[in-house]
């Protein structure tokens, strides 16, 4: 899979009143497998998403499992 798209960062602490919004151009690549059995959905791979906001390289890499259940 891959993929670009916009990426919106928005942080807010409540407690001092303080908050920061921004965006940026960003990707994601990675590789998934998958299982069906009757209705569920077993898939497992490895992505890697990353966008660099106002020079701060914002960054996950690591491996997924996920479930699906289809009606």
């Amino acid at each position: 899979m891959f993929g670009i798209g916009n990426v919106n960062l928005d942080v807010k602490n409540h407690h001092f009143d303080f908050s920061v919004k921004n965006d940026a151009i960003g990707y994601q690549v990675g590789v998934e497998a998958g299982y069906q059995i009757e209705n569920l959905d077993l898939a497992f791979g490895f992505k890697d998403i990353s966008s660099d906001i106002k020079g701060v390289d914002v960054r996950s890499s690591g491996p997924f499992v996920g479930l699906r259940y289809n009606f």
